[in-house]
């Protein structure tokens, strides 16, 4: 019977690069599946982005056929502004998913607060 201090130097090396072996296959594979739910996240957050772009159309649409009905001179600038917020958006479509997620967050963090 041997006792785990009398082993020699060359076992306490092979132990230990067996177990940094292993511990580099679990890194790698944790990597791997770190890689494969943020490629979700991001494919999640770029289809939301892409919804709330046709919500906001959609009821921006309605907003102008109101206004349409009531003057010429402020529709036309409402639908010049509502021309360059689209362009942004479909340009930036990254960008707006993640600052309304961000405003999302903060108004539930304030309705959280109440």
């Amino acid at each position: 019977m041997t006792l785990p201090f009398s082993r020699t130097r060359e076992d306490v090396v092979d132990d230990l690069e067996r177990q940094v072996s292993a511990m580099k296959r679990e890194i790698s594979s944790l990597r791997r599946s770190a890689a494969e739910r943020g490629s979700r996240a991001y494919d999640e957050v770029t289809s939301r982005g892409s919804h709330a772009y046709d919500d906001v159309a959609e009821i921006v649409a309605d907003l102008l056929g109101q206004l349409s009905r009531r003057s010429r001179p402020g529709r036309r600038e409402v639908k010049r502004q509502a021309r360059i917020a689209g362009a942004a958006v479909r340009d930036n479509p990254k960008t707006t998913a993640l600052v309304g997620l961000a405003a999302l967050g903060l108004a539930a963090a304030l309705l959280m607060r109440r």
